[in-house]
Parts: structure tokens; C-alpha cells; sequence
């Protein structure tokens, strides 16, 4: 029997739209996955700009530094690092490559520590910043992974690092008790009808922290915005 080719058209037709749809939804399925990977790689940090930056250490190797002064790390624009590690103050130059830091000799002044821990913690500080690390920003806060350990630093400057170790702050915002508990990078505000976590921001001086309701920032007296509401707070003592 002769075939009629009308019939073998369409049918081919209708295979060719069949294999046509198939690798599109294949495509399609490609390109979700691939910016689904891309979405979970970027939420687990950015690449920080150092140069022009001002940090305060709080974590080394995940453990909280002893109190006392600040331990703190400026990189200036001119390709400069500066700060305090605890006991003495250090100096040298850097290099940043995309999300890789080099850090060069640090000198630094040679005060003797108070004791033995905040000695050893000095030297932990200086010998994980020299030498090639890894930078990230992560809520608010610059990790810089080297090759014997890491460090984090909450932005802000020597005058703001009553708030970079972890601790509890009472204010006053205009007749509103405020207790704010700072720590890793959040600020935990509790009020006396509500509660919130705020998450730590880059900020140029003072400090910055927010949430989708509400932010605390500034430099000495904090202002909290809260649901539209503004308030001076000044913090007890």
C-alpha cells in the first residue's frame, strides 16, 4: 500500500515538536540549577574593598579577644595597614587581588605586654594578618582566612569598639528603655513591647545595624529608627 504523505509529515512534525520541547525544558531546567548555584555562592559572602576600610577585631579563631583596648586594623588607600594588636601598634604595606589580601612585614612598636595571654594573643593576631589571607564580607563583617587561622573584624573605628566585643548596652531613646545585646556581627534589641535582631552594615564611622523593621546607627548617641519612628538613644552607664 502506498503511503500517503500528508500523514508522514505531520507525523514527523509532531516528532520534531516533541524532541523541540524536550530540549527546551532540558535548557530551562539548566539555567535554574545554574542560577540556583550562583544565589547559594553569593549568599555565603562578598568580596570586600579594603583599602579606605576601618575594622575591629572580634573573633580569633573563633574565640572573642580579651577585653582590655581594642584590637583594631585600618587599610588606608595608599596600600597601608595600621592598627593595635592589644600591646603594640603595627605597620606595613598590602596588596589586595580580588578577594585575595597580601600582607607584607608588619613592624611594630615594642611596649611589653601586662602578662602571657595577651602576649601570645598579640602574636596570634600579627602572624595570622601577615602573609597571604582570604577576604570576605559576611553580614557586616570582614573574615580574613590565612593560612594558620582567622580572624573577624566588625567595621567601625577605635571609638566605636565599645560595641565590637560582645556585651549587653542599656539606653535611654527618648523615655524608651532600649537593652541592646551586641555580638558577632547583630545587635539583639529588646524594648519593653517588642524585640528584634539586626544585622551588622559597612559603615564609613559609627556604627550601622538593621533589619527589614528597624536600624540603630550612629557615633556616640545611636539613632534607632523603628516602624517609621526615629529616637536619640544615649546609653546608660
Amino acid at each position: 500500500m502506498r503511503a500517503t504523505p500528508g500523514v508522514n509529515a505531520m507525523n514527523y512534525s509532531g516528532r520534531f515538536l516533541q524532541w523541540y520541547a524536550s530540549c527546551a525544558m532540558v535548557a530551562v531546567a539548566m539555567a535554574l540549577s545554574a542560577c540556583a548555584s550562583s544565589g547559594s555562592s553569593g549568599a555565603a559572602g562578598t568580596t570586600p574593598e579594603l583599602a579606605g576600610t576601618h575594622w575591629v577585631l572580634t573573633r580569633i579563631d573563633g574565640n572573642a579577644p580579651l577585653s582590655g583596648e581594642p584590637l583594631n586594623a585600618d587599610f588606608s588607600a595608599d596600600g597601608r595597614i595600621n592598627g593595635h594588636s592589644g600591646c603594640n601598634s603595627f605597620s606595613g604595606p598590602f596588596i589586595q587581588t580580588g578577594a585575595t589580601v597580601q600582607i607584607g612585614e608588619l613592624l611594630s612598636t615594642r611596649r611589653a605586654c601586662v602578662d602571657a595571654d595577651r602576649q601570645r594573643q598579640e602574636g596570634r593576631m600579627l602572624a595570622i594578618l601577615q602573609g597571604s589571607s582570604t577576604a570576605r564580607l559576611d553580614h557586616g563583617q570582614l573574615n580574613l582566612r590565612g593560612n594558620t587561622g582567622t580572624l573577624v573584624f566588625a567595621s567601625g573605628t577605635v571609638a566605636d569598639s565599645s560595641y565590637a566585643y560582645s556585651r549587653h548596652v542599656q539606653f535611654d531613646c527618648e523615655g524608651t528603655g532600649l537593652m541592646v545585646h551586641f555580638d558577632s556581627g547583630r545587635a539583639d534589641l529588646t524594648w519593653n513591647d517588642g524585640h528584634d535582631v539586626l544585622d551588622q552594615k559597612p559603615a564609613a564611622s559609627g556604627l550601622w545595624y538593621e533589619s527589614p523593621s528597624s536600624s540603630l546607627r550612629g557615633k556616640g548617641d545611636l539613632t534607632w529608627s523603628q516602624n517609621g519612628r526615629t529616637r536619640v538613644c544615649r546609653e546608660l552607664k
